[in-house]
């Protein structure tokens, strides 16, 4: 669990000509006539004296929240000629992320990144255990993973809202299946097969306009040594 403001909480601040000037323009460009008062007033709704060491000089108040569990099991059954062992797992990740991209004492751009993805993978496979030449290994795993987040920017806080820029929903299904054989022809001669077969399906929406891009591979990978 992390909840900090991203080393990016404050700035050294003084009533620089910079920040005057960017406001008596902000304030023109809308047609209100530029006065000490109305600079300081926009000037003071943008950037807040701040007096802490080591701040820096972001005005948005940046933050990164990440909260990451799992849990996962493994039992193993030993049987005359083979081990049986079964590994089950689940992953769950929420972070919520905010900095700001002006690098000024004054908001300028502002980004917030919010993503949610868990992942499930099983498996099980045999082994044997036997003191002969032959040795062998089969198996299947699956693994399923669901991811959901997205990008939003934000100009001239708080006077615009977050905009979302961009956001990516899918959900990996995958599973394989693989077998090897080992054999001792000689004390110095190994004969190794084998082979695993993949199977794995994307589906992916973009949002806010709905566009999907579901994809689907499978492939068969042999080996000999």
């Amino acid at each position: 669990n992390k909840d900090d403001d991203s080393g990016n909480g404050g700035y050294s601040y003084t009533p620089d000509w910079g920040v005057a000037a960017l406001s008596s323009f902000f304030l023109s460009a809308i047609g209100v006539t530029a006065t000490p008062a109305s600079t300081q007033a926009l000037l003071g709704s943008f950037a807040v004296p701040v007096t802490e060491k080591f701040a820096t000089r972001q005005r948005s108040d940046g933050f990164v929240k990440l909260k990451d569990w799992g849990v996962s099991a493994t039992a193993v059954l030993s049987l005359d000629g083979a081990d049986i062992t079964s590994i089950t797992s689940y992953r769950k990740n929420e972070s919520d992320f905010m900095t700001e991209g002006g690098f000024e004492p004054w908001h300028a751009y502002s980004f917030r990144v919010q993503i949610k993805k868990n992942t499930f993978y099983q498996e099980l496979r045999a082994v044997s255990n036997g003191d002969g030449p032959l040795h062998w290994i089969a198996g299947a795993s699956y693994l399923r993973a669901e991811f959901d987040g997205g990008l939003a920017s934000n100009f001239l806080a708080p006077v615009g809202p977050f905009v979302p820029a961009g956001a990516t929903k899918y959900v990996v299904n995958n599973w394989s299946a693989f077998a090897q054989l080992n054999y001792d022809v000689t004390d110095n001669l190994n004969l190794m097969v084998g082979g695993r077969f993949i199977d794995e399906t994307n589906n992916a929406v973009f949002k806010p306009t709905g566009v999907k891009y579901p994809l689907h591979e499978s492939k068969f990978l042999p080996s000999a040594t």
